[in-house]
C-alpha cells in the first residue's frame, strides 16, 4: 500500500504534505502541475493526508473511483515523468489549452472552433 495524490492537487501544489513527510517521498519539479508520492519510498504513515488543504491525498485502497487513474500517474511519474505529465494533461487539460477532436477543436472554455476557421471563429451556440 501507498498513498496517492489525486486530481485536486493539479495546479495547486501547496506543499504542506512535503513539509510533514518523514521520508521525503513527495516530489515534483517546476514543470509538474501536481505533486507525486513515490510508492517505493512511501512508508504508509499517512502524515501527508491531513495537512493537504485540498484533500487530494488518499491511501491507495481508498482512492475514489473517479480518481483511480492518478494511482497509475503517481507510479509512472517515477519511471517516466514526461509520460506522467502527458497523462495528467489528457485527464485534466490546462485552462486555455485546446483539445483537438476529429472535425472540431474544443477549447477548455467550452467554445468549439470549426475546422479551417480562424481562432476568432466560434461555432454557433458555443460561445
Amino acid at each position: 500500500m501507498t498513498y496517492v495524490i489525486t486530481e485536486r492537487c493539479i495546479d495547486v501544489k501547496d506543499g504542506a504534505c512535503v513539509e510533514v513527510c518523514p521520508v521525503d517521498c513527495i516530489h515534483a519539479s517546476d514543470d509538474d502541475r501536481m505533486l507525486h508520492i513515490d510508492p517505493v519510498e512511501c512508508i504508509d504513515c499517512g502524515a501527508c493526508v491531513d495537512p493537504c488543504p485540498v484533500d487530494a491525498i488518499y491511501a491507495e485502497e481508498d482512492v475514489p473511483p473517479d480518481q483511480r487513474a492518478y494511482t497509475e500517474v503517481n507510479r509512472v511519474y517515477f519511471q517516466d515523468a514526461a509520460a506522467a505529465r502527458r497523462e495528467i494533461e489528457r485527464l485534466h487539460p490546462q485552462a486555455g489549452a485546446e483539445t483537438h477532436l476529429t472535425g472540431t477543436c474544443a477549447r477548455t472554455d467550452g467554445a468549439v472552433v470549426e475546422p479551417g476557421a480562424g481562432s476568432e471563429t466560434v461555432a454557433p451556440g458555443h460561445g
